[in-house]
């Protein structure tokens, strides 16, 4: 089974980015580059679900 959840990827000031998904309150993370952001976030993602 896939589930999908929409995150918004935003780039932070002082250089990484920063990952949340909007559907799902206090989840969020961060990463120095936006592969490392993105693979954080399905980390975060699959703990908050399980």
């Amino acid at each position: 089974m896939n589930v999908h959840f929409p995150a918004l990827l935003r780039p932070q000031e002082g250089g990484g980015y920063f990952v949340e998904f909007p559907d799902l309150p206090d989840t969020f993370t961060e990463g120095e580059s936006e592969d490392a952001a993105l693979f954080n976030a399905a980390e975060v993602l699959t703990a908050m679900l399980d």
